[in-house]
């Protein structure tokens, strides 16, 4: 994940790349298999709550796609729904779901939820829908 402290600041992905290159580079000098690593960019992981820097998050992280390593979010319920729309936690899934979906056809696989069979629902649709064509 990237590191807690860069969040507090406002982000850019040229940070957010560079420091995943190191962190890869890092991994590879340790012998880690970078089969088991997946890059997390950390939305809604700020000690302050930038939602600049989550919506931010968010909206470029099909930059990490360059790694060629899973992508892992976690966007399930976040308080930037509740800052951006004033939504209450109980009032998020559809949100959740869409920004879940965003994710999704931008090549997240790995995405933590909190509504597994709405979000199973929500992939199975977006599956269907790009194996889908006209003749």
């Amino acid at each position: 994940m990237l590191n807690r402290r860069l969040m507090d600041e406002p982000i850019s992905y040229a940070n957010i790349i560079e420091t995943f290159h190191d962190q890869i580079n890092a991994f590879k000098q340790a012998d880690i298999d970078l089969k088991r690593v997946s890059l997390d960019p950390g939305v809604g992981f700020s000690t302050v709550g930038n939602l600049n820097n989550d919506l931010g998050l968010i909206h470029g992280i099909k930059q990490l796609n360059q790694f060629h390593l899973p992508v892992m979010a976690a966007v399930s319920n976040k308080s930037y729904l509740q800052k951006l729309l004033g939504l209450a936690k109980d009032d998020r899934v559809t949100m959740t779901l869409i920004t879940e979906a965003l994710l999704y056809t931008d090549g997240n696989r790995i995405i933590r939820v909190h509504n597994v069979e709405e979000t199973a629902q929500m992939r199975q649709l977006l599956d269907q829908i790009a194996g889908s064509y006209l003749a």
